[in-house]
């Protein structure tokens, strides 16, 4: 593993990818009038700053960088505010709007942005007049929503391979000669289960998130929508698609993969029950601190000869203020947090997420080799397809269900994603392609 080059990697990578589909297929959005000029608001003005970040994933640079905020700008106090996750997030969030108590700063999974452009009132990044001066075109796109700029991209994960060096040894499985297709993981799983009959593969999948599945279909040329006479269609039922399923169904079948909860797939990873944990980069901090092995990274497996295609994972800050002071506040926030250079390699430093900022973290990047190691899956980046219109959620949670199905061999890839398939589509009704 080689030192690389950060800097410009980001817009590279995201100009040269294509999406699983019809990936731009939203419902309308909303926005609100211009933000004034002033650079503080008339009066002291409290906000907040709603956040998924742990303990265990990035709350300590979290806090830091409030405090910091809050020493060096007179009349705004960001006050965070931690929810479990971004659906109960988001929970939250309905609430809030209705009682018109909605915060100023929110984290908003890319998964669901164009569920929360579409159902709740935001303003813009253009209207609210935050610096968007570092972040380059292909980046930007990953907070657009039918041409707006809804949020501000913030974290960027990549999905890594994360490995017990150790526990490979004792397979007989060299660690920096892992296999890069899935034909040579399968190969490597086996040898896994007869030597130590411990599992090789380790799916971290979060309740409700297609993160891996949408990795596996886009992987195999597979597509997740398509628009079709200008609605949006599910296509995850397709020939490729169910391939790329099936083999994650096999996989467990035959115990060569877990199929755990996320907390129960970390667990077994880090009590060596398992020998990779499958994730999101952005968790490469705490495993950094949890490991009691020698803990190293690779990439996600391939099909074949067909090129990676990996959502791109994180989240983009949005803004709910209302008054002149609270947009202000939001925009002076968004600007410190997401749009300075040390601020950006604080938060990397404290999760694993890859710099959103163009050229931002360069040094640290350069002096941690499970950063460099995720960096090395930004070529691979593609937008992430999150499901438009009201029913987007819901019809998100019908393709997870379906992949827990294939999984538990409760049901075969084909019949699970053409039901699935079925009923997304008669969420999506009435949704169009933007």
């Amino acid at each position: 593993m080689k030192h690389i080059r950060v800097r410009g990697v980001v817009a590279a990578a995201l100009a040269l990818t294509v999406t699983f589909g019809a990936s731009a297929c939203v419902a309308s959005s909303s926005g609100h009038s211009s933000t004034p000029s002033a650079t503080s608001p008339s009066k002291p003005t409290t906000i907040q700053y709603w956040h998924i970040n742990t303990k265990a994933f990035g709350a300590d640079a979290v806090n830091k960088l409030i405090s910091d905020f809050n020493k060096s700008h007179k009349n705004i106090t960001v006050e965070g505010r931690f929810y479990d996750g971004y659906s109960n997030l988001l929970t939250a969030l309905q609430g809030s709007v209705a009682a018109g108590d909605a915060p100023a700063v929110a984290q908003i999974g890319y998964s669901r942005m164009r569920y929360v452009a579409s159902t709740f009132p935001y303003v813009s990044m253009t209207d609210l007049g935050v610096d968007t001066s570092g972040y380059h075109k292909p980046t930007l796109e990953l907070g657009q929503v039918d041409g707006k700029q809804a949020g501000l991209p913030y974290g960027l994960s990549a999905l890594e391979v994360y490995y017990n060096a150790d526990l490979l040894k004792k397979a007989g499985i060299a660690p920096d000669k892992l296999p890069t297709t899935w034909d040579g993981w399968q190969a490597a799983a086996k040898q896994m289960k007869s030597r130590l009959n411990v599992p090789l593969v380790n799916f971290q999948q979060f309740a409700g998130d297609n993160y891996i599945p949408l990795a596996m279909v886009g992987g195999n040329g597979g597509t997740v929508l398509s628009c079709v006479n200008g609605s949006p269609k599910a296509t995850f039922n397709s020939k490729k698609s169910v391939q790329a399923m099936a083999l994650m169904g096999s996989l467990a079948k035959n115990s060569l993969a877990t199929n755990l909860s996320s907390a129960q797939a970390l667990q077994a990873f880090l009590g060596g029950k398992t020998a990779t944990l499958i994730t999101a980069s952005s968790s490469r901090a705490n495993l950094e601190a949890q490991a009691k092995f020698t803990l190293g990274a690779t990439q996600f497996p391939a099909f074949g000869n067909q090129p990676l295609r990996i959502p791109a994972g994180g989240n983009a800050l949005f803004s709910f203020a209302q008054s002149d002071d609270e947009k202000i506040a939001a925009r002076e926030f968004i600007d410190y947090t997401a749009t300075k250079d040390s601020s950006v390699t604080a938060y990397v430093k404290g999760t694993g997420y890859l710099p959103a900022l163009e050229g931002a973290a360069g040094t640290y990047t350069k002096s941690n080799v499970l950063q460099q190691e995720a960096s090395k899956t930004l070529p691979a980046l593609v937008p992430w397809v999150s499901f438009p219109g009201p029913k987007g959620l819901q019809a998100s949670q019908v393709m997870y269900d379906a992949t827990q199905a294939i999984m538990g061999g409760t049901q075969p890839a084909q019949k699970a994603l053409d039901d699935a398939a079925d009923q997304v589509n008669a969420d999506l009704a009435g949704s169009t392609c933007g």
